[in-house]
C-alpha cells in the first residue's frame, strides 16, 4: 500500500530571543477568564528571554488557550519549556526548545519539540520580532495537544500499545534527520504507540525506515520528497507513504524549524493508518 500526502512547504524563518531571567510579571491572569480544561501555567526555562511568556500568553489566546505566567488556576495544567543551545557557527545559534504538558497529577499530555535557527546576536538580545515568531510558531502546536488529549479515549496499558522504531533518516540535508525524527517521534507517542530507540536491543512491533531526496528543478528551486517505508517485526513490508513538494533552494540547509513539525504531521496520520490496519489484519 503506497500513500501520496502533500507536503506543508511553509518554510519559517528561525528566530527566537534570551537572559537568564524570570519571565516577567503580567498583571492579569487569563485562566479566571476560560474553561478551565483550556488553562495552562508556564514553567519556563532560565535560559528563555523574559519576553517570551507574555507573547506566548496573546499567541495561545487567538487559539482559545489560556495561559498563565504567575498566580496557577488551581486546574491548570503545566507547559514545560526547557532551552538547549544546541550548535553556534559564526552569528548563527541552533537551538532546540522543547515544550512538554502535563496534567494535574503530573502524566505527561503531550510534547512538541521545536528547532530553531537564530542569530547569536538577536538570541542574545532578545529581539521582540524573535519572541513572537517563536511563539507564534509553538502556539498552534501547544493547542493542537490540548485537542488531542480531550478528543481521546482512555489510553491503553503501556505493555497493550504498539512498539515503534524510527530509523535513522537518510538523505535529509541540515538538521532534517534528527528534527523529523523528534517530531515524528513526539506525534507517534501522542497517537498511543509507545517509541523505541533504534540503538537499543528492546522489540519493536513496528519500523519505519524515512528516506529524503532534493532535486534542482530550478535555478533558484528544489524539490523535496520524502518516503516513510513502514515494516512489522518479521520485516515485511506494509506501506509507503510519500510526501514531496517544491521548496527554495537551500533553504534546507540549516534548521528544518516548524517545517519539520509540518512535514511530521502530515506522516504521521498515514502511518497511524498503516498500523491500524496491519493490527486489524492480524485480529481473528
Amino acid at each position: 500500500m503506497r500513500l501520496v500526502l502533500a507536503l506543508l512547504a511553509g518554510l519559517i524563518a528561525g528566530c527566537a530571543p534570551q537572559l537568564p531571567r524570570p519571565f516577567e510579571h503580567v498583571e492579569t491572569n487569563p485562566l479566571l477568564d476560560l474553561d478551565d480544561r483550556a488553562g495552562l501555567f508556564l514553567v519556563p526555562d532560565p535560559l528563555a528571554p523574559p519576553a517570551l511568556g507574555p507573547a506566548l500568553v496573546k499567541a495561545l489566546a487567538k487559539h482559545e488557550v489560556a495561559l498563565a505566567l504567575d498566580l496557577a488556576h488551581p486546574q491548570a495544567q503545566r507547559l514545560g519549556l526547557r532551552v538547549v543551545e544546541e550548535a553556534e557557527s559564526g552569528d548563527k545559534l541552533a537551538l532546540m526548545l522543547y515544550w512538554e504538558i502535563t496534567d494535574r497529577e503530573g502524566l505527561a499530555v503531550g510534547h512538541h519539540d521545536q528547532p530553531f535557527q537564530v542569530s547569536l546576536k538577536a538570541w542574545r538580545a532578545g529581539e521582540e520580532a524573535l519572541v513572537k515568531a517563536i511563539a507564534s510558531e509553538a502556539a498552534p502546536k501547544l493547542a493542537e495537544l490540548l485537542r488531542v488529549r480531550e478528543d481521546q479515549p482512555a489510553v491503553p496499558p503501556e505493555a497493550a500499545k504498539p512498539r515503534l522504531v524510527i530509523e535513522p533518516i537518510e538523505g535529509a540535508p541540515g538538521d532534517g534527520a534528527r528534527s523529523l525524527r523528534l517530531a515524528l517521534s513526539a506525534l507517534l507517542r501522542q497517537a498511543g504507540l509507545v517509541m523505541v530507540d533504534a540503538s537499543s536491543d528492546e522489540e519493536a512491533d513496528f519500523h519505519l525506515v524515512g528516506r529524503a531526496a532534493i532535486a534542482r528543478t530550478a535555478k533558484d528551486a528544489e524539490r523535496l520528497d520524502l518516503s516513510w517505508t513502514l515494516f512489522d517485526s518479521s520485516g515485511a513490508e506494509l506501506g509507503t507513504v510519500d510526501q514531496g513538494a517544491p521548496i527554495e533552494a537551500k533553504k534546507l540547509d540549516g534548521a528544518w524549524g516548524g517545517l519539520a513539525y509540518d512535514i511530521a504531521l502530515g506522516a504521521a496520520h498515514g502511518l497511524v493508518d498503516l498500523i491500524q490496519r496491519s493490527q486489524n489484519a492480524a485480529k481473528p
